[in-house]
């Protein structure tokens, strides 16, 4: 199970609607805050896990072109916002790794190897990452290497895909499901089964406050300052 209060609030990508996503300093804003935890995304380069969303660099960063195209001190020598570099996860969890949950989303595959490699080799707690992907086989082999960490099962618009069935399969700990495709019933479902239920994206207060009404464990948020106020957990700064 997640650690923290009864609903979470995740900072997705970090506190990204005030400082350029998946940067270390909108991650250190997220614990400064005092968001639950972080969401980002990572993509494998040399070895390295690389903190970013798109496949492409043009809409985040100064660069253009693939990410896969670019050898890693290529990518660290982009701006990715404000002159901050595209981050590696491991200096994302020598920043805040010790404040809050990182929830770790696996872009692509080969990504579980080394994420549970570099977790492992620092020991970092069970309690402390939440593995998520919408590439499931990337959940099984994270399973496979380390099962002691927790597992998210991501679902974007389920086309006939059941979440329960699917979630239980890979022995995840949470279903992290797209706002448009929660329903009372289905976080029932889940909730009976075992799971806890995690929502992306969530920037509006009353559908918070709608979603910990039904049941749902946590939030990611792009306005965790907002959401954390109207829970009344003031930012601390």
């Amino acid at each position: 199970m997640l650690p923290g209060p009864d609903f979470l609030v995740f900072a997705h990508r970090g506190a990204s609607a005030e400082l350029p996503e998946n940067t270390l300093p909108a991650f250190r804003r997220a614990a400064d805050l005092g968001a639950d935890g972080i969401e980002l995304d990572v993509q494998c380069c040399e070895d390295e896990l690389v903190v970013i969303h798109d496949d492409e660099l043009d809409r985040t960063t100064n660069g253009h072109g693939a990410v896969a195209d670019r050898s890693l001190s290529e990518l660290r020598a982009l701006d990715a916002g404000g002159g901050a570099p595209i981050p590696l996860l491991s200096e994302v969890l020598d920043e805040v790794g010790d404040r809050l949950v990182v929830n770790v989303e696996l872009k692509g595959a080969g990504t579980a190897g080394p994420a549970v490699e570099l977790l492992t080799a620092r020991a970092v707690a069970p309690d402390r990452v939440l593995l998520s992907a919408f590439d499931h086989d990337e959940l099984v082999e994270a399973r496979r290497r380390a099962p002691r960490y927790l597992r998210g099962a991501l679902f974007g618009r389920l086309d006939g895909v059941d979440p329960v069935a699917a979630s239980l399969a890979v022995a995840a700990t949470t279903a992290n499901l797209a706002l448009r495709t929660v329903t009372e019933a289905r976080v029932r479902a889940l909730r009976a089964a075992g799971l806890e239920v995690l929502v992306y994206t969530v920037n509006e207060i009353d559908e918070a406050f709608a979603l910990r009404a039904l049941g749902v464990r946590g939030v990611f948020t792009d306005r965790p300052r907002e959401l954390l106020a109207a829970l009344g957990r003031p930012a601390r700064g």
